[in-house]
């Protein structure tokens, strides 16, 4: 199983992205059940930004989804391999995605 803890408060919507409807909020500290695989979508600048969404378990239902930034993303100690290998594919893949360009050489002066 997987699932999620807010790291701020974040916005449940009814799809991957900022232009779905807003269904309610998760706080800061709270946790739901979460698929194991994140979801490309919209692009969201809160949270430092990303294009990952993660589907969570609202009211009792799937279909509902966080911004993947704002959310610490876990699994459980039971969880396949799969779940594991999807997690620490998402968080290498976000940490690559952070990391500043190096800056251009200045050009050199003539003369």
């Amino acid at each position: 199983m997987c699932y999620v803890e807010a790291r701020t408060d974040v916005r449940i919507r009814r799809g991957p992205g900022t232009s779905y409807q807003r269904v309610g909020s998760l706080h800061r500290g709270q946790s739901l059940e979460s698929r194991c695989h994140p979801t490309s979508g919209e692009y969201y600048h809160d949270c430092g930004g990303s294009y990952w969404w993660i589907e969570v378990y609202y009211h009792g239902q799937w279909g509902y989804y966080v911004a993947y930034g704002c959310v610490h993303f876990y699994y459980d100690q039971h969880s396949p391999d799969e779940h594991h290998d999807a997690v620490e594919r998402i968080r290498a893949e976000d940490r690559e995605a952070t990391v500043p360009p190096a800056p251009e050489p200045a050009p050199a002066l003539e003369g």
